[in-house]
């Protein structure tokens, strides 16, 4: 294909046609929901959703089979409620429209894929034998997929009419595809999910169009466009239908397309991804400064490994998450296995699944990523240990800290144990009223140190592990903890709402207990499985329904 800058008048031609046409469009294609039943839960009001960073690489990576992951280009994406896919704060600015129509212009123009079976479907004519009938089945076949849905005879032709526009200017046909699809691309209908209200005034709820459940679905479980199975179930009409909900959660929990709800639900939910923050100082934790020969942190990519497959274990073998805190098991490579002081492994590169009896470690809470990310450079933080512990387990969420309160503690002189400073700390009444409740629980977490090595003393006191729930519940150590919130129902119904609002990408609402009560119902039915709790919530309500907000009064 040839290349139309956006420079000359082609490319002008496109950006008009994005800012006063593609963006001014009257309406989306896509009917309301039909008649529904009077007994729905309120799903709560749903923001416009635009695709965050994952989701445009996973997308544009399924549509055109394009790795280069473009979206790392673009300015990075807020957290709100624990997920960086929060529709409220997916906002679009003008550097980033800039950057869309850069990416767009990039990505229309990449040569056909290796792979046939998506050649096919992005070229199933020969535009150099049928002209602009091929041309316009290619446009009208692109932009089901990328928008989602089919695409209206007239959105077609204004598509269209940025063929006139290459010919116009001395292109070819082939150009004037190139403009086409980097239109679709930088389309409302591409870089947000689009979903209609009949009535956006009227509270009432109505369940979503089939085709809007269909993309529900897939940035649920895959961070990615609908595939064509999935696309079909929705064009027959099938995803009105909870059964067929649930068959293809199923199916796509099985697909290695999967991997994207690991690494980004699980990966914000335990926080994992802060690893790529962590930057130990080398002269205390010397283990650390391990690299390849491309200057990857080897130690930073066998915890992360570690934590994604520790996870998986528990979706794919469908074990009862609860024993997430107790499992006797992890993943570990050679590096890992020498900071864990672990045999057996030698000196290989390839995670391999571990059993923990006779060792100092169990469950989610001794894992080196968590460790390591509620860390410091130089030191351990009972402060972050136990907050995380607070947030992301039994969803309390602690007052925000004075100002200057962080500078402060990371000013202590080691002149004894942390546990000796935090506690003098905490006689202060305004530290006391936020720290009485964190540091305890981060106490039991001191015998690892900032990587998550195993250590007896700090600063040369031995290390008292001892401490408390805000409840008055005591442990010692990591394992008493674990075990102690392995049997907390506030734990299984926390990751339910985590789960939750990583769906729906949004915050919990008050009206949500309707449908997640339903949920937790099931699953505690099912054993506690992530599979069943998965389904539960696609299946609700809250995932396959929405409303309008009434207006309010001037």
């Amino acid at each position: 294909m040839s290349s139309v800058s956006v420079d000359n008048r082609a490319g002008w031609g496109l950006r008009s046609a994005l800012t006063i046409g593609l963006l001014a469009s009257a309406g989306c294609a896509g009917e309301p929901g039909a008649d529904e039943p009077a007994a729905l839960c309120d799903p709560g009001r749903a923001t416009l959703h635009r695709l965050n960073r994952s989701e445009y690489n996973n997308t544009v990576r399924d549509l055109l089979g394009d790795e280069t992951k473009p979206a790392l280009d673009f300015p990075a994406e807020d957290v709100a409620y624990g997920f960086d896919n929060n529709a409220d704060i997916l906002t679009l600015s003008p550097l980033l429209f800039e950057k869309y129509l850069e990416a767009a212009e990039r990505l229309a123009e990449v040569a056909p894929p290796d792979d046939q079976t998506l050649r096919q479907r992005l070229f199933p004519c020969d535009v150099e034998v049928e002209g602009r009938d091929c041309a316009r089945r290619i446009v009208a076949d692109f932009g089901r997929r990328a928008w989602r849905r089919p695409v209206e005879d007239e959105e077609v032709d204004r598509l269209m009419s940025l063929l006139d526009v290459a010919e116009g200017e001395g292109d070819g046909l082939r150009a004037g595809i190139n403009l086409a699809l980097q239109a679709i691309l930088a389309s409302p209908h591409f870089l947000f999910r689009v979903e209609l209200d009949a009535d956006p005034s009227s509270p009432e709820p109505h369940l979503l169009t089939s085709r809007e459940i269909a993309a529900r679905l897939s940035y649920f479980l895959w961070s990615s466009t609908p595939d064509d199975m999935l696309l079909d179930a929705a064009d027959s009409e099938r995803l009105q239908d909870p059964e067929e909900v649930q068959a293809q959660v199923e199916r796509m929990l099985a697909d290695p397309k999967a991997a994207a709800f690991v690494s980004n639900f699980s990966g914000q939910w335990l926080s994992t991804r802060g690893l790529d923050h962590v930057d130990p100082e080398y002269a205390l934790y010397p283990q650390w400064d391990v690299y390849d020969m491309e200057g990857r942190n080897l130690m930073r990519e066998a915890m992360r490994n570690e934590a994604n497959l520790f996870f998986t274990a528990f979706l794919e073998q469908d074990l009862d998450v609860r024993d997430i805190l107790v499992a006797g098991f992890t993943y570990v490579d050679g590096n890992l296995a020498s900071l864990y002081r672990i045999g057996g492994i030698g000196r290989s590169s390839t995670p391999q699944l571990v059993l923990l009896d006779g060792t100092e470690r169990v469950g989610l809470l001794t894992l080196g990523s968590m460790l390591a990310v509620t860390s410091y450079r130089t030191r351990t933080s009972v402060v972050r240990r136990g907050k995380w512990v607070l947030t992301k387990l039994l969803c309390q969420e602690p007052p925000p800290p004075p100002p200057s309160v962080e500078a402060l503690i990371q000013e202590f002189e080691p002149t004894t144990s942390l546990r000796a400073q935090m506690e003098q700390h905490r006689t202060d009444p305004v530290c006391a009223s936020c720290h009485d409740t964190m540091d305890p629980i981060g106490f039991a977490l001191e015998h690892f140190d900032a990587i998550g090595a195993w250590r007896d003393m700090d600063n040369g006191y031995p290390i008292d592990a001892s401490g408390t729930l805000p409840d008055g519940r005591s442990f010692d150590g990591a394992r008493e903890l674990s075990e102690t919130l392995a049997v907390d129902p506030t734990f299984p119904a926390c990751l339910a709402t985590h789960v939750l609002v990583y769906a729906l990408g949004r915050g919990k609402t008050d009206t949500d207990a309707c449908s997640l009560d339903a949920a937790m119902t099931r699953f505690a039915e099912g054993g506690y499985r992530l599979k069943t709790l998965i389904s539960a919530i696609a299946t609700s309500d809250l995932f396959r329904a929405r409303r309008g907000e009434a207006e309010e009064a001037p």
